[in-house]
């Protein structure tokens, strides 16, 4: 199985994906909320036991993650760079492959050999559902960071 992440504020998106009925397919996904508190080591460690209860429980092997390079503030740090560094050492831990992409990349219709032109986020939405209140564009970039795995990018 393959975990797609994307970091947002006050939480992460993760949607797990693999084959399913012969294809590849979105199994689950969850917008998970850091804990709303100002105890910044607390918050990671809700962050990394919700990310390594999901790498267990799904049998995780490959993760997909959307980078932010347009880290400017403290804040920004606190919401994508720690908890990259988090992801990382789950990943190391559990033996996954670790893989990063720009949301540049992954909304891209060549990375994902459509057609020129396509919207990769529209075709996600049409192709893909999980019906859940937190299916928006960040959910979706999550699955094209596992899908991106997938196809080799």
């Amino acid at each position: 199985m393959i975990l797609g992440v994307n970091f947002v504020a006050k939480g992460v998106h993760l949607c797990v994906c693999g084959p399913v009925n012969g294809g590849f397919n979105l199994v689950t996904h969850e917008r998970f909320f850091v804990p709303a508190t100002n105890d910044t080591l607390n918050k990671l460690d809700s962050l990394h036991t919700k990310i390594q209860d999901v790498v267990q429980l799904s049998n995780i092997r490959r993760i997909g993650l959307k980078v932010h390079y347009n880290l400017q503030s403290q804040h920004d740090l606190f919401n994508h760079g720690a908890p990259v560094g988090v992801l990382a050492l789950v990943a190391e831990a559990h033996g996954c492959e670790f893989h990063s992409y720009t949301k540049r990349k992954l909304t891209s219709a060549k990375s994902f050999s459509l057609p020129k032109g396509t919207n990769v986020v529209d075709y996600v939405s049409n192709n893909f559902q999980d019906g859940s209140p937190h299916w928006q564009e960040p959910a979706k970039v999550a699955f094209l960071a596992a899908w991106a795995v997938e196809f080799g990018v």
